[in-house]
């Protein structure tokens, strides 16, 4: 099990990390799932939306600031939704959920960990100084901790 990317992926994934430094990015993969493999066809960005209104049980979760989104991310649930929609009009999949660790290892928080779903990929950016950026991908097992999943950079 391997998730693919494209090198203009990863740019995509680099800029918008680099583009929300010091805060942490975050957003949807899209693609196919084949053969147990999650082949990426589409990086949608979308805005971390921790601090804006209610986050109802997510909130208890995350550091102390709950407005900090330096060390903390939020999907727009309704942003999500909309996305879930486009990506079955379009017969793909969501594969994984990405976002960024600014300034600290590409290793998933424990808080990353209780809001994760056992079916996706969770592809976590690490950026150093807002430059550097390192990318490990991760998915949960049946005991709900997260393991390294290799990443393949694949010919567009």
């Amino acid at each position: 099990m391997v998730l693919c990317l494209t090198a203009a992926h990863t740019e995509a994934l680099c800029v918008h990390s680099q583009q929300a430094y010091p805060e942490e990015c975050c957003g949807v993969l899209l693609g196919h799932w084949v053969a147990g493999d999650g082949i990426v066809v589409e990086v949608v960005a979308m805005a971390n939306v921790w601090g804006q209104g209610d986050l109802g049980d997510l909130a208890a979760l995350g550091d102390r600031d709950g407005t900090d989104r330096r060390r903390n991310f939020a999907l727009d649930p309704q942003a999500f939704l909309e996305i879930q929609r486009t990506a079955r009009d379009r017969q793909q999949s969501i594969l994984g959920i990405y976002h960024s660790h600014p300034d600290h290892p590409a290793v998933p928080s424990e808080f990353d960990r209780a809001i994760a779903w056992p079916e996706y990929h969770y592809l976590i950016l690490a950026i150093d100084q807002g430059e550097k950026v390192t990318m490990k991908n991760w998915q949960l097992d049946d005991q709900g901790y997260f393991q390294p999943v290799p990443l393949h950079l694949a010919n567009p």
